[in-house]
């Protein structure tokens, strides 16, 4: 069975990109017996999903000045890319 601490980096990693399906088991199997990491899951799904609709909420949301304006266009693509594929 995984440790804790494994899980917790791939449910995390879950989160941007699709497990390996003997990863997405484990995952599942250590879920079920324990209830912290049930917990850590559920919370990082209720904040995937705030953020989300904070995205949607404020799709206009620009950058802090100080940055170039390319990297302002990066951070602002790389936030669209992540939110889209949600």
């Amino acid at each position: 069975m995984m440790k804790c601490e494994e899980v917790s980096k791939l449910v995390s990693q879950s989160l941007d990109r699709r497990l390996p399906l003997h990863q997405r088991i484990g995952i599942r199997l250590h879920l079920m017996m324990c209830k912290l990491c049930t917990q850590n899951f559920l919370q990082l799904l209720d904040l995937r999903k705030t953020f989300q609709l904070f995205m949607k909420e404020n799709d206009n949301i620009e950058p802090p000045e100080i940055l170039p304006h390319e990297k302002k266009a990066e951070i602002k693509k790389e936030i669209h890319r992540i939110s889209d594929k949600q």
